[in-house]
């Protein structure tokens, strides 16, 4: 009698072991499927949307009228590096809190200011203020022009296809290039070689902020694009390091 009991006893823990487990596979299959639909049909969650060239914006909140000012801007600035995809629809989605904008592209990034699906051109963007023009990142100290992150997001589209076209594995690409690149685009701005020197030479051997590593990494694409009229392709195959560009920035005379 005793042993069956102690048998009961045994298989009902058992039992209750493989139910809370079972329990919790449920539940994080939910969360999964929950996260699916949620990034494949975020229109659900932006109630408001406009239509303008190949931009298809969406946000929480009533799109302002400046948004076009902005999208004209961006489009400016991938023309000008002939990078502007004319047939591809962009789909930006403006997040307007942090934690919804965690919500929805969680677990990809921790901390970004936008995130892009290059293969479906979807952009969320976080802390999106379209009067202000600006997204940022608070607890970073990290604030953008709204114009210059949806250039910089596009521009990462561009060069998922230049990793396909040129055969080149994404995890063999160091991120000052890809990273150098998109703010280039997305700034358009000429390289001041003075200003260039002046920052490097200042921050050698510091601690570097996360805006002064992006800093470099901007200088450095400017210089060879600027200077040694390399092409984006031609600075993914080139074998030169970090360091060694912004040593050659540094030793200009």
């Amino acid at each position: 009698m005793i042993s069956i009991i102690m048998f009961w006893i045994r298989n009902k823990k058992v039992y209750g072991v493989i139910k809370v487990i079972l329990k919790s596979f449920l539940v994080i299959l939910a969360l999964i499927v929950i996260k699916i639909i949620i990034t494949a049909y975020p229109n659900m969650f932006f109630w408001h949307s406009i239509t303008y060239k190949n931009f298809s914006v969406h946000s929480t909140q009533v799109i302002d009228n400046r948004i076009y000012k902005i999208l004209d801007k961006a489009t400016s600035n991938l023309t000008t590096f002939k990078i502007n995809d004319t047939n591809a629809v962009y789909r930006v989605y403006l997040c307007q809190s942090s934690s919804f904008y965690h919500t929805l592209i969680f677990p990809y990034v921790a901390k970004s200011i936008a995130f892009n699906f290059p293969h479906t051109n979807m952009i969320f963007i976080k802390n999106a203020d379209v009067l202000k023009d600006i997204a940022n990142i608070e607890d970073m100290d990290d604030t953008r022009k709204l114009s210059k992150v949806i250039t910089h997001e596009i521009t990462h589209t561009f060069e998922e296809k230049v990793f396909q076209n040129a055969k080149i594995p994404f995890s063999n690409v160091e991120t000052w290039k890809t990273e150098g690149y998109c703010d280039l685009v997305g700034y358009n701005d000429t390289l001041d070689i003075t200003n260039a020197k002046e920052f490097i030479k200042g921050h050698k051997n510091t601690i570097m902020t996360f805006k002064d590593i992006r800093r470099e990494y901007y200088f450095a694409v400017s210089y060879l694009v600027y200077f040694e009229k390399m092409s984006f392709e031609d600075i993914l195959k080139s074998n030169l390091t970090l360091t060694e560009v912004l040593d050659k920035i540094e030793n200009i005379r």
